[in-house]
Formats: structure tokens, C-alpha cells, sequence
């Protein structure tokens, strides 16, 4: 069926240089003729941070951290819309889902522990991390448009740390991105091949493609050890599973106008505290953290809840090796809570998790601290299944 595989390159209509803080929006559209493999889109460009700072400038996880908002659209609807903590998606991703060879793979392309002040790094992103993983064969031309929106991060303290410390009064004045484009692998499929695949597109009973969103929330703990509860909102969904975050509400601590540490690749609580008694439940639902109604302490049991929520079959192994060297060392604190009913959490089982309209959508999470979690707010990332839907060739997206 498949004639010939290319990987191309789409540009941006204002060009391929200039962008980063000073020119944060990407914006390119794909019009082929050819069929685009919807899991290959890649970022790829070269990178370099600018200003008086003479010392090392890391980014806070990798070059992931780099994007702040994403979106692509399938002829006008939104496939992927992550308007928000695009850098802690993509960071809980690879931590949640990547062996130890593809984390460390990652490291590389993505220009983890790299200085990226001295000269221009390449880099290559893949966007699957922030969720635009569709595994189908995309009909662009004639059928619809692929639209890909990306606004890079302007605030720099999220983007990158003073590895070196301070370097009297030289600061880091932003970063530029040159040589930008966006790349995927397109195919030429026979004729007759195309032809019933625009064809079954165009047809009353048409295709339905199926995967993961993410929706971001924050909400600002008190700062208090005890009583700590969040709502979240999830109507109209079918939500699979929730990731809680504690990620710090401001950037306190600064060197040359970016973060002193690393903010992205390690999150921890006050004090290192794990929370207590945690328990999550959609509202009039059952309880779905470890342990059901006496709620999750201890440490282990908060890596089992994380490690069942991550997990997309009983049976998966060789992944999340990160989640594991972050528990060892209490320097990546997520916690996790899979609604899943059954044992299979399959992209393909749009149904799996739980219902958000017999709920009204509201998710339920309270737990207390052994210590005051001031400047911690927990980003909780609802997990919800989302089908792209072509009939008639009109597009629609429900989740």
C-alpha cells in the first residue's frame, strides 16, 4: 500500500529564525497531498540563550521546557489543546512512560544538562510529550488541514537555571531559536489505496481516531500542614486517570533573572513530605486512591498508585525508570490515581475510566501534610479520553 516514506519539513510562514522569548508564537499549517504519519511530528531547531550571563545556563528539565502552550488542529478542531504547564506535561510524560535507554535517549535530543549559553544547540522535541500522539495515517489535502499553534515560554525562570550561580550583575536576557521547523513522516500510498481512504473519510460512517488529552489545573495549597482540599472540574469526560504535581506557585529563588534550581525535573513538597491520608474520588463516586477509603500515607504506597495509573496494561514493563530514581532520591514527588475499571488502560477503550456527567465532573481530592506547604500548588493533570471523529469529511473532536 505504501509506494515511498519521506520526512519533511514545514516552515512557518514569518520564516525560521528569530523566535524564542522575543518571538514566542510558531504558527504553520500542512497541506499535503501525501499521508502524514499523525506520531511523527517533531520540533526541531537550534537554541542559544542570550545576555550578559557568562556561566552555565541549564534548562529546567530539558528543551521541552521551552514550550509553554500547544495546539493542533485537525480541520478547525482542536486535537490537542494544552493552553497551559506545557512543560510539566511533557517533563511527567517522559518521566511516567519512558525506559531507562529512551529517557536517556531523550536527554540528548531534548539538550538535557547541556549549556545552551555558550554557541547554538540543535535540538529535536518530539510532540507526542505534550499528547499529540496520533497513531492513524492523517489525510491532509483535499481532505482537511493540519494546524499547529505553539507559544514558546517567555517567562525564563521556567525555561532555564544558573547552573554556574552568580556572576555579579550579568543576567540571562532571553533565549533565540533559529532554523525552526516542524518535521513528520509523509507517505505515498498507491491510488487506489488513497482513493478509498479519502473515500471512507468522506463517507457517512466515516473514522474514528482515538487518544489521550491532558488538562491541566492548578490550585494553590494553604499554608497549613492539615486539611488540604481541591477540586478539580472534568465534565462531559470520560477522565482515565489524574496526576498531582507539587510545583512551586512563584519562583522565589533567582540568579541572573532565571531559576536557582532546576524546577521542572525535580518537584518535591515542603520538607519532602509525602502527603497523608490522601484520598481522590470523582463527587458521590467511590474512592479510587490506594487504600480506598482510609487513604494513601505512606511512600510506597503512593509510588504503587502512581505506577498503576502510569501503566497502560497489567503486563508493561521496561518504563517509567525515572519515577523510580525520583522516589529513591524524594526529588520527584508525583502522586497519581487511575479511574480505570477494569485492567487494560488502552487508548483504543474509550470508556475505560469513569464518567464525569454522573458526577458533575467535580474531583474530589483531600489530604494533610506533616508540615506547611507555603508557595505549593498542586497541578493536577486529569488524563481524559478524546476521539477525532471524520464523517462526511467535517471534523469533530469529543472527549
Amino acid at each position: 500500500m505504501v509506494l515511498s516514506k519521506e520526512n519533511r519539513e514545514i516552515t512557518a510562514l514569518s520564516g525560521q529564525a528569530g523566535f524564542g522569548s522575543a518571538k514566542p508564537d510558531f504558527e504553520c499549517d500542512i497541506r499535503s497531498a501525501d499521508v502524514l504519519d499523525g506520531s511523527s511530528l517533531q520540533l526541531r531547531g537550534t537554541v542559544q540563550a542570550t545576555g550578559s550571563y557568562t556561566k552555565s545556563v541549564m534548562f529546567n528539565g530539558s528543551a521541552y521546557s521551552m514550550i509553554d502552550q500547544i495546539t493542533i488542529e485537525y480541520n478547525g478542531q482542536p486535537v490537542l489543546n494544552l493552553t497551559s504547564d506545557a512543560d510539566y506535561v511533557a517533563q511527567m510524560n517522559r518521566v511516567l512512560h519512558s525506559s531507562y535507554t529512551q529517557f536517556e535517549n531523550d536527554d540528548v535530543l531534548a539538550l538535557a544538562s547541556k549549556d545552551v549559553k555558550q554557541a547554538p544547540l540543535s535540538f529535536v522535541l518530539d510532540l507526542s510529550k505534550y499528547g499529540s500522539a496520533l497513531k492513524y495515517f492523517l489525510i491532509t489535502s483535499p481532505v482537511a488541514s493540519l494546524k499547529v499553534r505553539i507559544h514558546f515560554q517567555t517567562d525564563l525562570a521556567r525555561v532555564f537555571y544558573a547552573n554556574g550561580g552568580a556572576d555579579g550583575a550579568n543576567v540571562v536576557s532571553g533565549y533565540t531559536l533559529n532554523n525552526l521547523r516542524l518535521c513528520g513522516d509523509f507517505m505515498k500510498f498507491e491510488s487506489s489505496a488513497q482513493s478509498a481512504l479519502i473515500k471512507r473519510l468522506q463517507s457517512p460512517t466515516g473514522m474514528k481516531m482515538v487518544c489521550h488529552s491532558f488538562i491541566p489545573q492548578r490550585n494553590q495549597l494553604i499554608p497549613t500542614a492539615l486539611n488540604h482540599r481541591i477540586q478539580g472540574s472534568y465534565q462531559y469526560r470520560n477522565l482515565v486517570s489524574a496526576f498531582y504535581l507539587p510545583v512551586p506557585t512563584t519562583i522565589t529563588t533567582k540568579v541572573a533573572g532565571i531559576a536557582e534550581n532546576d524546577i521542572i525535573s525535580i518537584i518535591r513538597y515542603n520538607e519532602s513530605n509525602y502527603p497523608l491520608n490522601m484520598r481522590v474520588r470523582l463527587s458521590g463516586m467511590n474512592y479510587v486512591n490506594q487504600n480506598g477509603t482510609s487513604g494513601c500515607s505512606q511512600k510506597m504506597e503512593h509510588l504503587t498508585g502512581v505506577m498503576k495509573s502510569a501503566l497502560r496494561t497489567p503486563e508493561e514493563n521496561n518504563t517509567a525508570r525515572e519515577l523510580f530514581d525520583g522516589y529513591l532520591a524524594d526529588s520527584y514527588q508525583i502522586t497519581g490515581v487511575s479511574f480505570v475499571r477494569g485492567n487494560d488502560n488502552l487508548v483504543a477503550i474509550t470508556n475505560s475510566g469513569a464518567n464525569g456527567f454522573a458526577s458533575r465532573g467535580i474531583l474530589e481530592t483531600e489530604f494533610d501534610t506533616a508540615s506547611a506547604q507555603g508557595n505549593i500548588t498542586l497541578l493536577t493533570i486529569g488524563v481524559v479520553s478524546t476521539v477525532v471523529s471524520v464523517e462526511n469529511g467535517q471534523v469533530s473532536v469529543l472527549r
